[in-house]
């Protein structure tokens, strides 16, 4: 008996081949059938994993979600459909996984929240670097208390582009460090938020942007983001009052822990410095824990932990960055 979860895809493109490719190589999932208007470079998807004579392709919306065996619809499509698309989805009683950003507005993913609740279904955004090996271990030391208690955190993702037809940097970007910051810290509560933006020429979206949170636990956040830096950078600094840690995404060593920082003693400030610690991490593919993390919350009945309740807080913040 076969008892893995049946997906059908939408969009095939830069990311729904990984999507693609992943759904492949689980064992708790197959691809149903595939949706996308470009119809040649769907079954070339297909062909690259032996799958063209036997999964479907579609280029109408009608006619997937009349796909008989199917039980759940990934989607990875432009940002600016995916309300429209989820919605569909659970309408026609089907489990979702959508990419980020879930939606561009708090009322479109209440409204998502809402149904997939009223229909007992599961609605997950692709939050990828919750399902990472290296966020993971982050998480466990931040939880472990062993950089004592936080002070702030400044999180980085720069490059030069790629520049996003219909929507800014803020939504492009930013939803990676939000999620990543909200597994970390757990559902944390945002006591006052401000954000600065640089536009480009060649864009009417902002192209750069800095947001700064401070947190209800009186955690100060900066979220660096941008399209027009020389350089790439994926960095997450973690200070805490009694050790340091940095999560540099681009480096060999990714997590150190620096037993580093300054204390007063006898009124005078004195700084110490006692090196750093290399972190081992699981090195397992983001995109596959996702998968097998999204099979299990549909076969079991249990919360994703990139719920669409939890999804709908990361909109809220992008939409009060963006007003």
């Amino acid at each position: 008996m076969n008892n893995k979860i049946k997906i059908g895809l939408i969009g095939v493109g830069y990311w729904g081949k990984n999507i693609l490719r992943n759904i492949v190589t689980s064992e708790k999932t197959q691809i149903a059938c595939v949706c996308d208007k470009n119809v040649k470079l769907a079954r070339q998807r297909l062909k690259e994993h032996n799958l063209l004579d036997k999964v479907k392709v579609y280029d109408s919306l009608i006619n997937f979600y009349n796909h008989e065996d199917m039980d759940a619809v990934a989607i990875a499509t432009p940002a600016g459909t995916h309300y429209e698309l989820s919605k569909l989805s659970l309408e026609n009683n089907k489990h979702v996984l959508v990419e980020k950003p879930m939606c561009f507005t708090t009322a479109e993913a209440r409204k998502m929240v809402n149904l997939a609740n009223k229909n007992n279904l599961t609605l997950m955004c692709d939050h990828t670097f919750c399902f990472s090996g290296t966020t993971n271990a982050v998480k466990k030391i931040v939880n472990s208390g062993e950089l004592g208690n936080i002070i702030s955190i400044n999180s980085s993702r720069l490059n030069l582009g790629l520049f996003q037809k219909d929507t800014n940097v803020i939504w492009d970007l930013a939803p990676h460090d939000f999620s990543i910051l909200q597994h970390i810290l757990g559902n944390f509560e945002v006591k006052s938020q401000n954000v600065h933006v640089t536009k480009s020429p060649v864009s009417e979206f902002a192209a750069e942007s800095h947001v700064f949170l401070q947190t209800k636990s009186n955690i100060q956040v900066t979220v660096y983001s941008s399209w027009i830096s020389p350089v790439k950078e994926r960095k997450l600094v973690v200070v805490g009052d009694k050790k340091m840690l940095v999560w540099d995404d681009l480096a060999e060593d990714k997590i150190k822990v620096y037993d580093k920082n300054v204390k007063k003693v006898n009124n005078k400030i004195e700084y110490y410095d006692n090196g750093f610690e290399v972190v081992n991490f699981d090195k397992t593919e983001p995109l596959l824990n996702m998968i097998n993390h999204f099979a299990d919350c549909i076969a079991n009945g249990k919360e994703s932990i990139s719920s669409g309740e939890k999804s709908y807080q990361i909109v809220k913040i992008l939409s009060e960055a963006n007003e």
